[in-house]
């Protein structure tokens, strides 16, 4: 958590590239890595070119990365009003590269691409990541064909969801007590079928007040199986393999 944090200020306070809202749970790190290693390693001039999601060319979580103007939050008032900081590259220096029709397309985790910037320090004079860029193509066993060109196309969501009215959160499940459940054995005699006895799944990472809220009234319960899903969180998720799923109720 204490290190989750600190990503979240730094991206957020010191390069205000942290996007929220509705792209919150999309954010990674990527861009922060990126723009960290600008103002950490490179001299203003200086050249750099990094590995990146595909996402980078046109998520919303990547909206204020691709400025290239990156700034801490303005201080102050009125005509003094400015920002702490400010970090400026070019991202016109050399079109990125597109990878995502390159087969095979699993020498990455992820679909990916490659910026590339130029640093022009505390200027505040920035090229946006626009326009084209370079799309490799080609089969495996093939020489890769770098000759086409795509579109960077902005896909971020503009204006509200239709939803928005009756609902405060995206694709986040919480608190997970009220939700995930344990398989619990029904010590009836006789059982109603298809239905099953379940329990509140609690766990280490619960926060209050959830952790300390008396779940009696809903423990031991017999609910039907219809209302039961599996759902994969990080901690279902290994390398290359998904473990088993969590029982969740709804």
């Amino acid at each position: 958590d204490v290190l989750r944090t600190e990503l979240q200020n730094l991206s957020r306070d010191r390069y205000g590239i942290w996007q929220g809202g509705r792209y919150a749970t999309h954010q990674d790190v990527a861009g922060l890595f990126f723009a960290r290693s600008v103002d950490l390693y490179l001299k203003e001039g200086g050249v750099i070119g990094f590995v990146m999601p595909h996402s980078a060319l046109q998520a919303g979580q990547y909206s204020n990365w691709r400025t290239g103007k990156w700034q801490s939050p303005t201080v102050g008032r009125g005509r003094n009003r400015a920002s702490a900081f400010t970090l400026s590259v070019m991202f016109d220096h050399k079109l990125p590269w597109d990878l995502e029709r390159l087969e095979p397309n699993d020498f990455f985790p992820m679909a990916s691409c490659v910026a590339f910037a130029r640093s022009i320090g505390r200027s505040g004079l920035a090229t946006p990541l626009s326009g084209e860029a370079e799309r490799w193509t080609g089969a495996p066993g093939e020489n890769a064909n770098r000759e086409s060109r795509a579109a960077i196309t902005d896909t971020s969501v503009t204006g509200d969801s239709p939803y928005a009215v009756l609902s405060r959160n995206g694709a986040t499940i919480f608190p997970r007590v009220l939700f995930f459940i344990n398989k619990t054995t029904n010590t009836a005699i006789v059982q109603a079928s298809p239905t099953i006895t379940v329990n509140p799944r609690r766990g280490s990472q619960d926060k209050a007040p959830w952790k300390d809220l008396d779940l009696t009234a809903i423990t031991g319960q017999t609910v039907e199986e219809s209302h039961l899903f599996n759902v994969h969180l990080g901690e279902t998720v290994v390398p290359y393999a998904t473990l088993e799923p969590l029982p969740y109720f709804r």
